[in-house]
């Protein structure tokens, strides 16, 4: 991957400020990780034009990432109607996935990254959704997030516990990264990001 081409385009988001319009949705090391990652497992299997899909996109700043470093196409879909999504719609929706289904034209993703609904249902359904889809890779966000309370609704933690206990097809990798001076606006704290790469692509 070009490094120096990702700094380029993390030099137009503002990672310091939460709520900056086009800051990036990463913990840019991490971010950085799974970017490199999914490079070479493409790469290593001669795929020159990723088809990505990413679920839940927020203002779409990842979108340059993948288009620019992995020369993607990039489908992205997220339930906010005022969203830059390619398919506005509840990830969930059986309707959804046939608006991919439709928009692919018999095409199938490379590379699937789940970041919609953060309870276990909604990141489930996701999973069950969208990961069959894709050919090399799925990620999946905020996993070392924990339920801070037990009333808390963000509970993909637990979810990726079961992937990663479950799993025994495939190869699975958590990327966490802790940095004592970030230049980013989560303040060293990990996020996480768990993929799974299907059968032996690593």
């Amino acid at each position: 991957m070009n490094e120096w081409l990702f700094n380029e385009i993390l030099k137009k988001r503002d990672c310091s400020n939460i709520s900056a319009k086009n800051r990036l949705n990463q913990h840019v090391p991490e971010f950085q990780t799974f970017l490199q990652l999914s490079d070479a497992i493409l790469r290593s299997n001669s795929v020159e034009k990723p088809v990505v899909v990413e679920i839940g996109i927020l203002d779409g700043s990842q979108k340059e990432f993948y288009e620019q470093l992995l020369n993607a196409e990039y489908i992205g879909i997220d339930i906010n109607p005022n969203s830059s999504a390619d398919i506005i719609g509840d990830s969930g929706s059986v309707d959804t996935v046939h608006k991919l289904l439709d928009l692919l034209d018999d095409r199938t993703p490379d590379l699937v990254f789940i970041d919609g609904l953060h309870t276990y249902d909604g990141v489930k359904a996701d999973y069950e959704m969208y990961a069959p889809l894709a050919n090399y890779i799925i990620g999946v966000h905020d996993i070392l997030t924990p339920k801070l309370t037990p009333r808390d609704s963000v509970d993909v933690a637990r979810f990726w516990k079961e992937v990663w206990e479950e799993n025994k097809d495939d190869t699975i990798v958590t990327i966490r990264h802790h940095n004592s001076r970030p230049a980013n606006v989560f303040n060293g704290r990990p996020l996480g990001i768990g993929v799974v790469i299907k059968g032996q692509h690593l």
